[in-house]
């Protein structure tokens, strides 16, 4: 079995808008039935799906924050029920916003929240005990976008997305269960968030750091010299860390859907169980699949 933790359906106008584009110099797009197509041909069996970062007034002034984005994809969960499993986002400055996502999980009993820090300009330690008590009640992961700690707009304003920020709200909040997204951009503090027994880590989009560096942090974890994917997940698992990671590609944000999947499938410093591991169990555990 094969579990995606970390894809988008839909399209990315705030990168769109940044000029933040795919490596084909077009901007990220996917629809659900070609999320279908490319699980079918890699052999994926499950993917947990969020909606693309969002910019305000994407769809008109009457509406707010991930309304629309979060309305579109879960009326897909009956026709793929069991294959694909909807994690709504949301603004947590927007009241509206947050009513909504919190009615979608306990209607669909949805298995997480997604939380993009970037286009809201958002620290994740600043969420309210509203927001962190509603996912402690429910037993449902946040799922937060770490950032790079290079973004300009958010350093001009002193924002701080990076792995530091989400290990203090981890920290915060003991009885609440997290997955950081893109392995925490290989920060510094790597071994602070795994050594945290709320807290799991997901891969999405390690194919990317191997050609752009601006995706790591800005302080690169000191035993990360080589950023080729399976050098990465090699060490990890070295490390001990096999229990903390799942697999998950970021698609249609990486250079290859199947070079994402492959860094860990076809990784020969990995044991069998290993790999089921980061394949499918860990995730199936953490979002109660």
């Amino acid at each position: 079995m094969i579990v995606d933790c970390h894809t988008h359906v839909g399209k990315d106008i705030f990168g769109e808008r940044n000029n933040i584009l795919n490596f084909n110099g077009t901007p990220q797009e996917q629809k659900i039935e070609e999320l279908i197509l490319k699980m079918e041909k890699l052999g994926i069996d499950k993917c947990i799906i969020y909606p693309f970062p969002s910019p305000l007034g994407q769809f008109g002034e009457d509406e707010f924050w991930y309304h629309q984005e979060n309305t579109e994809l879960v009326k897909y969960m009956k026709e793929y029920e069991d294959k694909l499993y909807f994690v709504p986002a949301f603004n947590p400055l927007d009241q509206k916003s947050v009513e909504y996502a919190f009615y979608l999980i306990d209607k669909y009993e949805l298995r997480g929240l997604k939380l993009h820090t970037r286009p809201i300009q958002y620290e994740p330690s600043h969420l309210s005990a509203e927001i962190m008590n509603f996912l402690i009640e429910r037993d449902i992961p946040l799922v937060l976008h770490i950032g790079s700690g290079k973004e300009p707009e958010l350093k001009n304003r002193g924002v701080d997305i990076s792995l530091s920020s989400a290990i203090s709200l981890a920290r915060k909040y003991p009885e609440a269960r997290f997955v950081f997204a893109h392995l925490g951009r290989l920060h510094k503090n790597l071994e602070d968030a795994l050594a945290l027994e709320n807290v799991m880590l997901d891969t999405a989009g390690l194919t990317v750091k191997k050609v752009w560096k601006d995706y790591c942090a800005e302080e690169v974890h000191e035993k990360f010299s080589s950023l080729s994917p399976e050098d990465i997940i090699s060490r990890l698992v070295t490390m001990g860390y096999e229990d903390k990671i799942m697999w998950g590609s970021d698609e249609p944000y990486g250079l290859s859907y199947i070079d994402e999947l492959n860094y860990v499938k076809n990784n020969q410093n990995l044991s069998s169980e290993q790999k089921k591991k980061l394949l499918y169990k860990n995730a199936i555990n953490w979002f109660k699949l």
